[in-house]
């Protein structure tokens, strides 16, 4: 799995403090959103978006990404 330098700093900066069951990590280089599940940070899927994906945000109700 090849993740853009800056998520993987974003998602290194908050692993210690988050307690979430799955992450999505913006993956430029490839164009997809990397699914990883803890704690043993294995990679479940890749999801396809488009060019350069940014500005991803949770919905209020946390149902949507």
């Amino acid at each position: 799995m090849r993740a853009d330098p800056a998520a993987l700093v974003l998602l290194l900066a908050f692993a210690g403090a988050a307690r979430a069951e799955t992450v999505f990590v913006s993956n430029e280089q490839d164009n997809v959103v990397d699914v990883v599940v803890a704690p043993d940070w294995t990679q479940v899927t890749r999801i396809p978006v488009g060019q350069r994906p940014r500005g991803m945000a949770l919905s209020a109700d946390g149902k949507f990404l």
